[in-house]
């Protein structure tokens, strides 16, 4: 809780006074960081409430977990319009719409699998039969990853082409990280499916706190941390934003998003040239 309220915070001041000039993904971190929070204090009530008067809120268990679907949801939206190129290059609405409604459709798997993570001694959701209830959430994960993964792909390919090198390698280094994420997420997952600290040792009840929430909340945590690195507002980002909308490029730089694909100068020069041709005859 403490690491989540300081980076919202940190990242907060990092926006703090750039509002024109901060493109969408910059305020997608500020919103995951809020529900971050939100979910742990969330989980701190749920199992002070539980520790003290030894039952199961379901109101907290449902804000809990809807809270840390909804944070991933987010994380996710946010790799997907991770983008520069306006219009038609960018992708169209329709792509967004269909991505959203993939994440609605994720979300349902994924809700169910925290459900039986919980439940999962009275329901003797053990072993095989725990990761036959992973097995919906970790495709669809998987499938969602992967249409992330070539959207910043296709964007990366239409920012070469307009030499926006730089912009190019932000992206690409989106791309590592999200990989990162999605192996963090499956080892984290299979800990959890096949618990080694579920026993009737004693000893390894210590240990089950980092194998059902610790190791997915440090994958998590790392990795948005990393996010942060990359995106954080920047005089660089915040100018190729300006440039986008339709600002010159100076000598020897590369046409910005946006700006015109032919030299206005050779036409002035050519329409100047049969101008004077035609006044000499």
């Amino acid at each position: 809780l403490a690491i989540y309220i300081l980076i919202t915070a940190v990242w907060g001041f990092l926006l703090a006074g750039k509002s024109d000039s901060l493109i969408q993904i910059q305020w997608y971190f500020l919103v995951v960081g809020l529900i971050a929070v939100g979910e742990c204090l969330a989980w701190l009530l749920f199992y002070s409430s539980w520790n003290t008067g030894g039952g199961v809120n379901q109101i907290l268990l449902v804000t809990g977990t809807f809270l840390s679907t909804w944070k991933v949801l987010v994380l996710f939206r946010m790799a997907f319009s991770a983008r520069f190129t306006p219009g038609e290059k960018g992708g169209s609405l329709w792509d967004d719409e269909k991505f959203n409604v993939a994440l609605l459709i994720w979300s349902a798997p994924v809700f169910h699998l925290c459900f039986a993570y919980f439940y999962r001694a009275s329901m003797n959701f053990e072993g095989f039969n725990m990761f036959l209830n992973a097995l919906p959430a970790i495709a669809a994960t998987g499938g969602i990853m992967g249409w992330a993964m070539l959207r910043l792909s296709n964007e990366a390919t239409t920012l070469k082409e307009l030499s926006y090198d730089v912009h190019v390698r932000l992206l690409h280094k989106s791309q590592a990280i999200l990989a990162l994420a999605g192996a963090g997420a499956c080892i984290s997952t299979l800990v959890h499916v096949f618990d080694p600290t579920l026993g009737y040792e004693p000893k390894s009840w210590s240990g089950h706190a980092v194998a059902t929430d610790g190791l997915s909340q440090a994958v998590f945590a790392t990795t948005f941390i990393a996010a942060m690195c990359v995106w954080r507002p920047t005089e660089a980002l915040q100018v190729a934003e300006y440039q986008a909308q339709g600002d010159v490029a100076g000598p020897g730089e590369a046409e910005p998003i946006g700006a015109a694909i032919y030299n206005d100068d050779d036409d002035l020069e050519e329409h100047a040239t049969l101008g004077g041709a035609g006044g000499t005859e």
